[in-house]
């Protein structure tokens, strides 16, 4: 049925509507009904006669309807005029206000229609068009019972919610996997890190081994080679003093007391510096080995050599800043001054 065939019949009803009394309370200015109330009256009249489709029309109908009723009149009018519960104009309107496209339910009814509202609008007219499993049997929606729809759409929000967590467990295995994995990486890596740290040492401790060694081979030969000579003096001063006493010399050559002493001091000078070096060496040497014998005493003595020798780097570079542009340099003096203030305080709070 067109939309011209409907008003023609809404106007007949409203034709033979007129003069019948009715219980609706009088408008706000005691005049009649708005004869566009009167017009869709009898339009919801005829649409309440068509199929599915018209539900959507007679929800928005009543929706106007609604609008121009004067204020309590609306359920009078709707007992009265439309034969509805103000239950089913709602469902009505409901419906109306959810089916922009009234297709999908052309032929299904108002119950199934307000039962077809649990799924998304997006998703409805794929819904409506497929069949689905109903107690082991494939039927389409107009098909259905209001249960049977019931069912359905109960059971596809049940898969999908179970669909829904079965996602959101799977992230969370995989979250917790990739978190494994990274732990896992994350330890080899120290692993790797520690592996690599005892061999450096272990490298440092047989460098420090061998320097030692060296030091220890280098004092005891510079001390033999010191004893040697001081040998070779005492028995040159021995020799010396018996030639004189077995066959005096000239007066001119033969040195005096004086002298003998003087070049006696030399000689002990010279052989006590001597070993104060040999000495000093294997001091360092030793120190050196006990500082292998621990890697992390090690590795402080070189991050600090390091570390000064970054100090030199850093106070001639301040040097040359201060010649091109004296206030960058001043404040970054400053700041490194706090910093080494800080670090200072730091190491005296260990």
């Amino acid at each position: 049925m067109n939309e011209r065939t409907i008003h023609r019949k809404a106007d007949s009803e409203v034709e033979n509507r007129k003069g019948a009394e009715t219980a609706l309370p009088a408008a706000a200015d005691g005049a009649d009904l708005p004869s566009e109330v009167e017009t869709l009256t009898a339009e919801i009249q005829v649409y309440k006669q068509q199929a599915g489709a018209c539900i959507v029309e007679i929800g928005r109908r009543l929706a106007r309807a609604k609008e121009l009723l004067p204020h309590g009149a609306w359920s009078a009018w709707l007992a009265e005029k439309v034969e509805f519960s103000e239950r089913s104009a709602q469902n009505f309107m409901r419906v109306a206000k959810e089916y922009s496209n009234p297709q999908p339910v052309a032929d299904l009814g108002l119950s199934k229609a307000l039962l077809l509202l649990q799924v998304p609008e997006n998703e409805r007219a794929e819904f409506v068009a497929n069949s689905h499993e109903v107690d082991g049997e494939e039927k389409q929606v107009a098909e259905m019972s209001k249960r049977e729809l019931e069912q359905v759409i109960r059971e596809r929000d049940e898969a999908r919610k179970a669909a829904e967590a079965a996602r959101a467990d799977a992230e969370t295995w995989k979250n917790t996997a990739d978190a494994k994995e990274i732990s896992l990486q994350n330890a080899k890596k120290k692993v790797r890190e520690s592996e690599t740290a005892a061999k450096s040492a272990e490298l440092a401790l047989a460098e420090a081994r061998k320097l030692s060694t060296q030091a220890e081979t280098a004092h005891e030969k510079e001390y033999a080679k010191l004893a040697a000579q001081y040998a070779e003096l005492e028995g040159k001063l021995k020799a010396a003093g018996e030639a004189a006493k077995a066959e005096p010399i000239q007066a001119e050559v033969v040195p005096d007391e004086e002298t003998l002493q003087k070049i006696r001091a030399e000689v002990i000078a010279e052989q006590a510096a001597a070993v104060e070096a040999a000495e000093k060496r294997a001091a360092d040497a030793a120190e050196r080995l006990e500082k292998a014998k621990n890697p992390t005493a090690l590795r402080v003595s070189l991050w600090f050599a390091d570390v000064q020798d970054l100090a030199v780097k850093l106070d001639h570079s301040l040097a040359e800043l201060h010649n091109q542009q004296p206030e960058t340099a001043y404040k970054f003096r400053d700041a490194i001054a706090v910093f080494y203030d800080s670090c200072a305080a730091k190491m005296k709070g260990k």
